[in-house]
């Protein structure tokens, strides 16, 4: 069995103060996974990236993909998450 594991979901990012919040919320999450021995984890960084009711840009699409690079390259005993995104429908994601 797999879980799917939302870090961010819309509404509630701007619960956290600036990007520097959110990118070390982004961190401190894959860290805790990894030292914690979850390894049959999928990290959906934010569900439905294109939706406007994100306020920090870093959770938007054009910008999405570095909270993804960031989260692949957390490593911990060689060990890395899988990692992704989801967009809302009637899009075709960039």
């Amino acid at each position: 069995m797999v879980v799917i594991l939302g870090y961010f979901y819309f509404g509630q990012d701007q619960r956290l103060k600036d990007e520097a919040a959110v990118i070390r919320a982004t961190d401190e999450a894959s860290k805790w996974l990894l030292t914690g021995g979850w390894k049959y984890v999928l990290v959906e960084v934010n569900n439905e990236t294109n939706v406007k009711a994100y306020d920090h840009e870093i959770l938007k699409p054009g910008r999405i993909h570095e909270l993804i690079e960031r989260v692949h390259k957390t490593k911990c005993d060689g060990c890395r998450l899988l990692v992704g995104t989801s967009y809302g429908g009637g899009g075709i994601p960039r």
